[in-house]
């Protein structure tokens, strides 16, 4: 699973995305330049078939997705 092409929008500073991915099995992600870690890292893998949920924060600063909660 990418998230590394076609995204749109136009968010501003502390705009939230929440990601829901639920996997067949083990599913490597692949996070574009537009995600960055902050204190929490983002997840490489999806966990057999339980849903992931990632949580994340619009910074002006850097003009990235910052991952603030991984569930």
């Amino acid at each position: 699973t990418s998230f590394t092409t076609n995204l749109t929008g136009t968010p501003v500073d502390g705009d939230t995305l929440r990601i829901s991915v639920t996997g067949s099995g083990a599913v490597a992600l692949t996070w574009g330049t537009s995600f960055e870690a902050s204190t929490v890292a983002l997840p490489t893998t999806t966990v057999t078939t339980a849903r992931l949920d990632v949580g994340f924060f619009w910074d002006a600063a850097t003009t990235k997705w910052r991952c603030m909660a991984v569930a």
